[in-house]
């Protein structure tokens, strides 16, 4: 696994017939304290992972924090680069292709970034609607109240 702010996991693993085997001499050496050691080296991989696990959901957070603020600014301004080119549209029209792709990529990067333990924001759920309907309806309800509701909570 790569290391996490030069932090690397150091694990050492014995196969069942190894574990068996130091058991053995031990007991027959009849030394408790080497045996609670060697009984609580085989907690270690746990603990390290734990600590692993620790240091990856920190990191995760951090770049969580950070991350969304491009594609934050990416969607304002494709909402108003986007509106002079749909004034003139009907409501049921189609969003032009390059415009609504790339607000999809971006609306996808943001639900990708919050990840599955953050709760979604106010109307996030309706402007994933929105988006993939992509019509000029659509970027109306996005631009009024879907994406200012949701970037409020991000």
């Amino acid at each position: 696994m790569p290391a996490i702010d030069g932090w690397r996991l150091k694990l050492d693993f014995f196969d069942l017939d190894e574990i068996a085997q130091i058991r053995f001499d031990l007991a027959e050496m009849m030394e408790s304290a080497a045996e609670a050691s060697f009984e609580g080296s085989l907690q270690e991989p746990s603990r390290q992972l734990r600590e692993y696990r620790f240091r990856f959901n920190l990191k995760r957070g951090e770049l969580i924090r950070h991350a969304p603020d491009a594609a934050i600014d990416q969607v304002d301004r494709l909402i108003r680069a986007t509106r002079p080119a749909i004034e003139a549209m009907e409501p049921r029209e189609s969003i032009p292709e390059a415009a609504l792709g790339e607000l999809r990529t971006h609306f996808k990067e943001i639900t990708m970034l919050m990840g599955s333990s953050i709760p979604r924001p106010d109307r996030w759920n309706e402007m994933g609607r929105h988006v993939h309907f992509g019509q000029v309806c659509d970027f109306d309800d996005i631009e009024r109240a879907d994406w200012p509701v949701a970037k409020a909570s991000l």
